[in-house]
């Protein structure tokens, strides 16, 4: 949503979420998806999933038959119908109010896809509600003894009763391919150490708690799993588990960092996304050359922090090497890092003077009567004067400040985009170019 803002320029976005279907590859890449062919790892189409550039990010795709789902982080849910495959088509598109919550989880349960955040999970595409609660769900999942369950602070309730049946911070449902009996579920339970997966009974009791509990030390990111292979991405490693009726046994550890998602190709070819941008890796060698080698990589951004600039460009720090934007103009990603800045988080016009908590991120104003004035607008980062306004970047956007023309201040402007915005620079044409958490980076300003 935009109003009185525009995107300008806008370039960038991380490697988030894929799927495969049978025949081609869905790559996320922040705000659109790629279409592609998964022998090559070369590029069919695009299409824009958010409703402007960098307006929001994909972090989730599901596929279930011929339908795509895809999760814009906070925002929405878009549906594509992929009839045909090489060119998906988006047949609707799912808000804040449409779903009756705030959209942070996506994932298909059994034959359901669920989307889930604060207030409850939804069944798509008809949004009908299967867990109300107050609660922020981190996870839905489904029971054969107990029916749909969901995961709020780390603890699994039952969606009709709100009983308790453990801790988790995910839970995954088998599918009929893994050799495990009927019903038999994965927990993951995340702490400062490392994330815990263990095999649950369809009444949520550990199935055996000498075999078929896995402990992985380092930072969690995610998890797929298919048939009888669990793959638990760790910031600087993906390990595979293998699933044996009772047990888990750890069977492989592929040595690339910053993976957030994959697929599986073939026997020996996994498709990979995360930090690095997107490609595909060779377990074992065979003809194509030798095992263990990530080939055919796409770069994309990673995650971005404020930069130092000047007139003519942006430096950015990026969570794998850097980025370099010349304003309007130019965009390339480089292997060396460069030093972070800091964002401006206080400035000053005529008679008012504005600034963001350091310990809150709240933003806001004071007046000439030294009268505190704070923003009803989420937590901010960012903070720039602009042609005798506040412009502030904020968790999930742009705002505009200044006076009305009765010498109260008010909100003149906004646009809704992928964040946190971590960073604003002022232009000379009254403009500003930002920087986001989300891997974008480009030009917003004022609507004529």
């Amino acid at each position: 949503m935009a109003d009185g803002l525009q995107i300008r320029d806008a370039v960038g976005g991380r490697a988030r979420a894929m799927c495969l279907s049978d025949s081609y590859w869905y790559q996320a890449v922040g705000d659109r998806l790629e279409v592609l062919l998964p022998q090559s790892a070369s590029d069919v189409a695009t299409i824009m999933l958010a409703e402007h550039p960098a307006g929001a990010e994909c972090t989730e795709l599901v596929m279930v038959g011929s339908t795509l789902y895809a999760l814009l982080q906070g925002d929405s849910v878009v549906i594509l119908d992929c009839s045909n495959p090489r060119v998906p088509v988006i047949t609707k598109r799912l808000g804040q109010d449409d779903l009756g919550l705030q959209p942070i989880g996506l994932k298909a349960v059994g034959s359901w896809v669920v989307t889930f955040g604060k207030y409850g999970g939804v069944l798509l595409p008809e949004s009908k509600p299967i867990v109300e609660t107050p609660k922020s769900v981190q996870d839905v999942s489904m029971s054969i003894d107990h029916g749909v369950v969901y995961v709020s602070d780390g603890v699994i309730f039952d969606a009709d009763s709100d009983a308790m049946y453990g801790n988790a911070t995910e839970l995954h449902i088998l599918d009929e391919y893994a050799d495990a009996p009927f019903g038999t579920l994965v927990s993951l339970l995340e702490d400062d150490s490392g994330v815990t997966v263990r095999l649950l009974n369809s009444d949520l009791s550990p199935v055996n708690e000498s075999s078929s509990v896995a402990q992985l030390n380092g930072l969690y990111l995610s998890t797929h799993i298919q048939e009888n292979r669990i793959f638990v991405m760790m910031s600087d490693r993906i390990e595979v588990l293998s699933i044996a009726t009772d047990s888990l046994s750890r069977i492989a550890t592929i040595p690339v960092s910053g993976v957030y998602d994959l697929g599986v190709i073939g026997s020996n070819y996994l498709a990979l996304t995360g930090d690095f941008g997107f490609g595909i890796y060779r377990l074992e060698g065979d003809r194509g050359g030798k095992g263990d080698t990530l080939l055919r990589v796409t770069q994309a951004a990673s995650t971005f922090a404020p930069g130092k600039h000047n007139v003519w460009g942006v430096q950015i720090p990026a969570q794998v090497g850097s980025a370099y934007y010349k304003f309007d103009e130019k965009f390339e990603f480089n292997e060396e890092e460069v030093e972070q800045a800091t964002s401006t988080k206080e400035a000053v016009i005529l008679g008012w003077r504005a600034a963001i908590d350091p310990d809150t991120n709240e933003c806001f104003m004071v007046d000439a009567n030294d009268a505190l004035v704070p923003l009803p607008i989420p937590t901010a980062s960012s903070l720039v004067p602009i042609s005798g306004n506040f412009w502030v970047g904020t968790s999930d956007g742009v705002f505009v400040f200044g006076d009305d023309g009765s010498g109260s201040l008010v909100e003149l402007a906004s646009i809704k985009m992928a964040g946190p915005i971590v960073q604003l620079i002022p232009m000379f044409d009254g403009s500003a170019a930002f920087v986001s958490e989300a891997g974008f980076v480009g030009i917003v300003e004022q609507t004529q």
